[in-house]
């Protein structure tokens, strides 16, 4: 996981062919569960590209992605990318590896 801390980077992200975008609370509790599933998913998926942007630190990041893709704010999130566009997303007990792999295999 590659933590975004910067604009330019994030830009990038956006453009990608294909590329996950965690949006994550260090103080959450609910946040700290859905960083064991991302953790769970990139063991058996070390080839996908994952973004985290701590929420706390990184709040306009994480208030440009959400503009970006015209998905409302949540945190924890995770927003799948494929060809620059947003084709799944998910927030809070949502994120598990288990629908992260099922949302990859579909879209």
């Amino acid at each position: 996981m590659e933590q975004i801390t910067d604009e330019q980077v994030l830009e990038s992200v956006f453009k990608s062919e294909l590329a996950i975008l965690f949006k994550h609370s260090t103080v959450c509790p609910t946040s700290g569960v859905a960083m064991e599933e991302m953790e769970n998913f990139t063991k058996d998926h070390p080839q996908v590209p994952i973004y985290l942007i701590d929420v706390r630190r990184q709040r306009s990041l994480s208030q440009k992605a959400a503009a970006f893709f015209a998905i409302d704010h949540e945190s924890p999130q995770v927003i799948v990318i494929r060809n620059g566009l947003a084709v799944w997303d998910t927030s809070h007990f949502g994120i598990t590896a288990a629908k992260l792999s099922a949302a990859l295999s579909s879209s």
